[in-house]
């Protein structure tokens, strides 16, 4: 028995109309109105130490690619220090125009998803609007409203990129794009390494020979040595350490880093609930043998996910609060990969017209139940996402515009107001580095 060509495997159902494309545009134009409305241009945290040491080397004419590659806590951020040095030093440090542009590479992501799920499902687009909502959701506001973080979105692109090259069965020049996005995420953040995992499975249930494979793994290997390679950020063992043990400590902390995409105070609740659906969709998968090359992309995003969690929980258990609305983005990643399996068990068939006419409801009752209540949770969180997104932006809004207000001032405002608004590890540094802005007529001062 011969295996399916690569166009087989990629089949969808006739192409649906165009209006129905509209409905994933509207969070795209959400998320730039939400920028408009709550984004303050004033540098923030990160920001101070991590991206305007960059721009004043750009600025002044000097490339220092070693300054590019020095960690930034963690991190290496190659690529997104190489963005952000170029954009600041053209624009004058306008934070704000930064957000736009995480906006445009989200709204990018979305466009490949959506091509991406239509060619691996071929579920009919009203069913996958909900992933654009979750690409968009509000509850990720830190990551939209803070410039330094466009290298968090950054990372999901290249993840949706490399999927998409990975789904190219036996095309070499797709497999170099998709090794080109891993390896730009790779070095713009220590997540970005999740990209390599994330793209074995998806190959392996795209049907990729052992030989792509391995090549794969090579060279996921060689991009996390060259990562690692001299360096000196990772921490104290402290860490590991706390892991082992307190483990009734961390169990609840990684329950509530999955549920903090639930913009409600019961986050314990809504980890337990992520991780039960997770188990009784997949029992479902097992038991209904849905194919697993249809599972690809759902798997993918779902385990990119659950590998963030668990590599936030080993580094940061005893220190972070898991509700960090930046952590919220790849499990919004996990939560998609959950819905997009729970809509594959009730519609098993490519669709040809409106995806009610397909649901399997009729038979396996219990399975059908389980799967509608997984897709009405997730569409309820996007909905109460909505105004508590709102009033964290107002919020952000506010103590940014404090902030920036205390910036254009700060020769005679005290280094500890400056610190506690913008940067907290010292106020004198924001005093230095406001007197360069100032002299260029940039960020707060232009």
């Amino acid at each position: 028995m011969t295996a399916p060509t690569e166009e087989r495997q990629g089949e969808v159902a006739p192409h649906p109309h165009p209006a129905w494309y509209l409905l994933m545009a509207i969070p795209a134009v959400l998320d730039f109105w939400y920028i408009h409305t709550f984004g303050v241009n004033v540098p923030f945290a990160d920001s101070w130490n991590g991206t305007l040491p960059i721009v004043q080397t750009i600025a002044s004419a000097r490339w220092d690619f070693a300054q590019f590659w020095a960690p930034h806590n963690e991190n290496r951020m190659f690529f997104p220090n190489l963005i952000l040095g170029l954009m600041d030093s053209h624009t004058g440090a306008n934070a704000k125009l930064d957000m736009y542009l995480t906006g445009a590479i989200m709204s990018i992501t979305l466009l490949l998803l959506i091509a991406l799920a239509r060619r691996t499902t071929g579920l009919h687009p009203l069913l996958l609007t909900p992933l654009a909502f979750l690409l968009f959701d509000w509850v990720q506001v830190e990551n939209l409203l803070w410039a330094f973080q466009l290298a968090w979105m950054l990372i999901v692109a290249c993840l949706v990129l490399a999927l998409t090259g990975l789904d190219r069965r036996g095309r070499l020049d797709w497999f170099v794009v998709a090794v080109m996005a891993a390896s730009v995420g790779s070095f713009s953040s220590l997540q970005g390494l999740l990209i390599w995992p994330a793209g074995f499975l998806f190959a392996i249930l795209a049907g990729w020979s052992w030989r792509w494979v391995a090549t794969w793994v090579v060279l996921g290997t060689s991009a996390t040595t060259l990562y690692f390679w001299n360096f000196h950020h990772l921490g104290s063992s402290a860490a590991l350490r706390y892991d082992l043990h307190h483990p009734l400590a961390v169990l609840p902390y990684l329950l509530r880093l999955m549920g903090a995409i639930v913009p409600t105070s019961h986050h314990l609740t809504a980890g337990l609930a992520i991780v039960g659906g997770s188990c009784l969709v997949g029992y479902i998968l097992v038991k209904r043998r849905i194919s697993p090359s249809r599972l690809r992309l759902p798997l993918a995003l779902w385990v990119t996910g659950l590998l963030f969690d668990l590599l936030v929980t080993l580094g940061r258990a005893q220190l972070a609060v898991p509700a960090s609305s930046r952590y919220t983005t790849y499990n919004l990643l996990l939560a998609a990969g959950v819905f997009l399996a729970a809509v594959l068990i009730l519609v098993p068939d490519r669709s040809t017209g409106l995806p009610l006419q397909h649901l399997q409801i009729t038979n396996h009752r219990f399975d059908a139940l389980i799967c509608l209540v997984v897709v009405a949770v997730t569409v309820g969180a996007i909905i109460l996402s909505f105004p508590s997104g709102l009033a964290a932006g107002r919020a952000v809004r506010i103590s940014r515009d404090q902030g920036a207000a205390l910036l254009r001032d700060y020769r005679t405002v005290p280094a500890p107001l400056l610190a506690a608004a913008l940067f907290p590890p010292s106020g004198t540094y924001v005093k230095s580095w406001a007197a360069w802005l100032q002299a260029r007529s940039w960020s707060v001062f232009s």
